[in-house]
């Protein structure tokens, strides 16, 4: 078998569609609520989701996918403003096989660049914000640098005052 369309739900539209290689799944769309579009998108290799991708609005873009390595998310990417264009991007380290953000980046204003990133401690096994850089006017570098110790802000460098309300 090379590929199989499936209606899940007996109406006499497909809302399953899957593709096989070597007699492995390697793609699967779904439609989620039963529009007859396809909005939950998996890709597989060999025995594992590598990526999964979701569109929520219908807009054929996906609003969220999500990468995975030996089975354990490792990124994820989201147009959380539902405008057809990601603007946050997250990745994720493990411990104690779980799952946590350590880095996470924002286009907070629609620029398609980035202008604030978070960085988090995992080591106690919770994520803690450690630093957050933010990019007031959009040239790629920081102008506000917000330094943590436990969560709590110790520390703040400002390179330009008149980008920032003080």
């Amino acid at each position: 078998i090379s590929a199989q369309e499936i209606d899940t739900n007996g109406d006499g539209r497909v809302d399953q569609w899957e593709k096989f290689s070597r007699g492995r799944m390697t793609e699967r769309a779904i439609d989620r609520d039963m529009n007859g579009r396809r909005d939950a998108f998996f890709k597989y290799s060999g025995d594992s989701l590598v990526e999964e991708s979701h569109d929520h609005n219908d807009d054929g873009k996906p609003d969220l996918i999500k990468s995975y390595r030996d089975r354990l998310l490792v990124k994820m990417q989201e147009d959380r403003t539902k405008n057809g264009q990601i603007d946050a991007w997250t990745n994720f380290d493990v411990r104690d096989d779980r799952e946590l953000p350590i880095r996470i980046e924002r286009d907070t204003n629609g620029s398609g660049k980035v202008d604030i990133i978070e960085t988090f401690d995992i080591s106690s096994g919770e994520p803690v914000i450690s630093k957050r850089e933010e990019d007031k006017d959009g040239d790629g570098v920081p102008d506000i640098i917000s330094m943590y110790k436990r969560g709590k802000l110790y520390k703040r460098e400002i390179t330009n005052p008149d980008l920032v309300d003080l």
